[in-house]
């Protein structure tokens, strides 16, 4: 590091010098501390398969896994499906996305459990019609289903609540006819 202009037989010779020292070294009760403070000088961090031997390294050097949230995985399969939707099935897809993200409280998937999906269901359910909470399921299953094929997850425990009925009425002949019978005097009347 002192030298930038070594050449290659320079180095190894270095190389050479400093493994026969620290292999032979027991001062430090660590050969492989050497290393670490090679390392430590470039700002570095040493191969993980060093690391049971390298316990100076502070924890700064130490990588923390991210956590895979329902965020992470939206944004992963909308950009591998988002182009396969009509802009219209876009905008409620990511709607969906956004009330699922809210409601799972970032929670990491890696390690989710049966439990976490029953709260998610519950915390769903507070004001909504269960119709629309299986909607939301259902999306929830695409993603789920879209990332254990492609390797993000390795299992879910999405359940999808069978005969669950709309409350909603559908229009009765009286009315569907009185329906028809406005729109046709409103065109009239802009004609």
């Amino acid at each position: 590091m002192d030298r930038p202009d070594a050449s290659w037989n320079d180095l190894r010779e270095h190389l050479l010098k400093l493994v026969s020292s620290t292999l032979v070294s027991a001062d430090d009760g660590h050969p492989l501390r050497h290393w670490e403070d090679m390392y430590s000088n470039v700002g570095v961090t040493p191969s993980p398969l060093f690391a049971p031997y390298c316990e100076g390294i502070s924890a700064a050097t130490e990588s923390v896994p991210t956590p895979l949230t329902f965020d992470v995985l939206s944004q992963l399969y909308m950009a591998d499906r988002g182009g396969d939707q009509k802009p219209t099935t876009l905008k409620e897809t990511n709607l969906c996305h956004n009330v699922i993200s809210e409601h799972l409280n970032g929670l990491d998937l890696k390690s989710h459990s049966r439990t976490d999906l029953v709260q998610f269901r519950e915390r769903l359910s507070e004001g909504r019609m269960p119709s629309t909470v299986n909607k939301l399921i259902v999306e929830l299953s695409a993603v789920f289903a879209w990332a254990v094929e492609n390797g993000h997850l390795s299992k879910t425990y999405v359940k999808l609540t069978n005969g669950v009925e709309s409350t909603r009425k559908a229009f009765s002949q009286p009315q569907v006819r009185k329906l028809m019978d406005y729109a046709e005097a409103m065109e009239t009347m802009a004609a």
